[in-house]
């Protein structure tokens, strides 16, 4: 008995010792999580900016945000803007605010993210006292849906005195229905804050002692208001009443019912240009966007001041004789004046310009300004105004533009484009004695071309490109055919060695899938194949090849052309040929669909038409232009004239890749000829296979891509991929819209306006109305 208890004892004693020790040590593993915890919510301390450059000492920026805006708009600041700025900047949050991004974030203590965040803007306004107040000359309190241009925002705070009290921003005074309702008077305002506030050093130096006052004496719910309260009571200033300050820190209120329209159309307006801040923002790409606007401006004056650079060089080494350095058509200065064309295609055509736009050379002569047109005028009439305007101030008078009345454009290759245009303007006289003026001027403008560049992206597998690569195969065919020297980011030095190979080598290791939809026609067929032996299997080229075969009924060639394709097996093995056979009568959306679905999602897909014929350096810039995820490839094809036509008094050779302007058109409005990835075109959708037939189905792909906006588009004038003249032959029974597609296309292949001009003034009896019309039973062929 003594034994059986003593075993129940040590068992109780065991068990009860186990449950102390779990017992301990879950509550050290909660103790330890607990003080990690709070550990990592303690206040970091603020960033010691005592070893910044003097150039970084003039501004500080405090961008009030909340907790769920630091992973969206408080990194696009950062990675934006932010990175440009003459000082530093920091986002102020709630307490235990934390991202996942590395930006500088201050939790402020004891401060939410509830609205109206006055506590938060005052709090904010103390940090910058206690810890920066001797480190920078201004502040600013800036909200993170504000864009700021940072070289402006430098040249403006240099000019101005930071030791006085000064208190800058967009004046405000409160919405009618609030008035008498703020606890301001008549005349006294605040400064808004969506636009931004600055503050001068001394002004936050005098306000700051009494920020916890401010913060007890409230009488309104917009913290904006209560800021420029305490400023005036304690700094005993007002915001600055400037008129100039609305466009300087600039509002848009024109999409008031929804911020999220702001900023979303042509940003070259008048308004964006002179702004040193935009406000608001509520959508990050907006902003993305912006920032790539202002950067492509300052490249635009950086190659302005290269071209002046190059101009003054130029006529030095002409005062001093020296002729050795030929510094190109970069050197040519600005003039009406040109050498005499040395034929008709040298002359150069202007393009008419009023309420529609009247062009020699298109296809519809009499039409409405293009998106293009437009914006370049308004560019350059914004260019104009800025330089009348330029001394203004200083002459007591401004010049307003009105409108254009009519114009002229013309591009000179060597020269540039040149303008000349009809103003009409008003001339504002305010200094002396006041006057206001109709003013119409002739005005002639030219805009110089500068040097072709380019830019080399990063590789797909996410290394960056070689410090010493040099151009590409394409690269060098491109730099070879324009005559110029190519500058790439990156770095062109001599030589390249292994960098040059890598890259090459890369670039050609991308297989590209050729996918052909088919029906007879083998004698065409014959042409392509052999110009795909020519560049792709007899170079081993990286490329795969799919003839989608359909029967035909009027040419009988089945067999031909998959003996064809068998034979060029078996002369490369290593090459991957194939023939697809589809049923049904032909229809290409089916047809690139059955191609596309031979392959893998990660294959580089080309959809490509027998009548094509291709270079190299085309099939590199197929490679090049393809990213999967990120960027598809819709070239501008050149199409051939009816050789008929071009060249029925001409008997020389005729060179399948020739690009002239009497010799074939650019087939502005073809998509057919396409490459992406097979992944790419899954995301998009795919081919509508309800489309049967000729045509469309091309569009219906490009739009979608468009609206996708998955990828970026790419597209181009390409001179290496030539569609060769066959007569188009257009079903009747096809619906309307698609007959009058293809009917259009027919017309515009027998030759180019000038050609068939010259061909009615030689043969006036065409236009005869009764000459003209044609036997009976052959009106499809008239």
């Amino acid at each position: 008995m003594a034994r059986v208890s003593s075993s129940i004892y040590t068992a109780l004693s065991l068990l009860v010792g186990i449950f102390i020790g779990f017992s301990i040590a879950t509550w050290l593993r909660a103790h330890l999580r607990i003080c990690q915890k709070q550990e990592e919510i303690l206040p970091k301390p603020p960033p010691n900016f005592d070893d910044l450059p003097p150039d970084k000492r003039l501004l500080f920026v405090g961008i009030m945000t909340a907790q769920k805006f630091l992973d969206t708009r408080a990194l696009t600041v950062y990675q934006t803007w932010g990175q440009t700025i003459p000082g530093k900047l920091a986002f102020f949050s709630s307490q235990n605010s934390v991202s996942k991004y590395d930006i500088p974030i201050v939790p402020l203590e004891r401060v939410t993210d509830h609205y109206p965040p006055q506590k938060k803007s005052f709090m904010m306004l103390k940090f910058m006292y206690d810890n920066y107040i001797d480190k920078f000359e201004w502040f600013m309190r800036a909200d993170d849906d504000v864009y700021i241009k940072a070289d402006v925002m430098e040249k403006f705070l240099r000019s101005v005195n930071s030791s006085t009290p000064l208190f800058m921003g967009q004046s405000g005074m409160g919405k009618k229905e609030e008035l008498g309702q703020l606890g301001i008077s008549s005349y006294e305002n605040f400064c808004m804050g969506g636009p931004g506030m600055i503050f001068s050093r001394e002004t936050l130096r005098r306000i700051a002692p009494h920020i916890q006052y401010c913060l007890t004496h409230l009488y309104s719910f917009h913290e904006d208001v209560e800021i420029g309260r305490c400023v005036r009571q304690f700094a005993n200033i007002s915001c600055t009443w400037n008129y100039e300050m609305l466009h300087i820190l600039y509002h848009n209120t024109s999409s008031k019912a929804d911020e999220k329209l702001s900023y979303i159309g042509n940003l070259y307006k008048d308004y964006v240009l002179r702004a040193t801040s935009l406000h608001p923002f509520k959508v990050t790409p907006h902003m993305y966007r912006a920032h790539a606007f202002f950067d492509a401006l300052h490249a635009r004056d950086l190659r302005h001041a290269t071209l002046q650079l190059t101009r003054d060089a130029s006529d030095m080494d002409a005062l001093l004789g020296d002729r050795r350095t030929d510094r190109g058509r970069l050197a040519l200065h600005p003039g009406l004046s040109r050498a005499p064309p040395a034929g008709k295609y040298d002359t150069v055509a202007y393009d008419f310009i009023s309420r529609s736009l009247y062009s020699e050379k298109n296809s519809n002569p009499k039409r409405g300004p293009e998106t293009a047109t437009r914006d370049a005028l308004e560019s350059v009439v914004m260019a104009l105004m800025r330089d009348a305007n330029a001394a203004s101030r200083e002459r007591g008078r401004v010049i307003d533009f009105k409108e254009v009345l009519y114009g002229y454009v013309g591009v000179d290759p060597p020269r540039g484009a040149t303008w000349v245009v009809d103003v009409l303007m008003t001339y504002k006289k305010y200094a002396g004695r006041k006057m206001t003026v109709p003013v119409r001027r002739h005005v002639y403008l030219q805009q110089a071309f500068t040097d072709v560049q380019f830019r080399e992206e990063t590789r797909e597998d996410g290394a960056e490109a070689s410090e010493g690569a040099t151009v590409s195969n394409a690269y060098k065919t491109l730099q070879e055919s324009l005559g110029v020297g190519l500058n790439l980011a990156g770095g062109l030095g001599g030589g390249g060695g292994d960098a040059e190979n890598g890259h090459e080598d890369w670039v050609r290791a991308k297989v590209v899938h050729f996918i052909l939809p088919l029906a007879g026609r083998f004698a065409t067929f014959q042409r392509f194949m052999n110009n795909f032996e020519s560049v792709c299997l007899r170079n081993d080229e990286a490329v795969k090849l799919a003839v989608i075969l359909f029967e035909h009924a009027a040419d009988d060639a089945i067999g031909d052309t998959v003996a064809l394709v068998g034979e060029l097996r078996g002369r490369y093995p290593h090459h991957e040929l194939a023939v697809v056979h589809a049923k049904g009568p032909f229809s290409r959306a089916p047809a690139l669909e059955i191609g596309a679905r031979q392959y893998g999602r990660d294959a580089l897909l080309f959809f490509v038409d027998v009548d094509m014929h291709f270079d190299a350096a085309f099939l590199q810039r197929v490679r090049l232009n393809t990213v999967q995820s990120r960027s598809v490839y819709f070239p501008i094809v050149y199409s051939q004239f009816d050789p008929a036509t071009v060249y029925a008094d001409d008997a020389a050779p005729r060179d399948p890749l020739r690009v002239a302007e009497h010799t074939g058109y650019w087939r502005q409005f073809g998509f057919g000829i396409a490459s992406m990835y097979h992944s790419d075109l899954r995301d998009a959708g795919g081919f509508d296979l309800s489309i049967v037939g000729w045509g469309k189905e091309d569009v219906d792909l490009f739009d979608k891509m468009v609206r996708g906006g998955n990828v970026t588009i790419h597209r181009a004038a390409d001179p290496g991929i030539v569609h060769v003249y066959h007569r188009i032959e257009c079903d009747a029974g096809l619906e309307p819209a698609q007959l009058a597609m293809c009917r259009g296309t027919r017309a515009s292949t027998y030759g180019s306006q000038a050609t068939l001009a010259a061909t009615l003034y030689a043969s006036p009896h065409l236009l005869d109305p009764v000459a003209a019309v044609p036997p009976a039973g052959d009106s499809e062929k008239a």
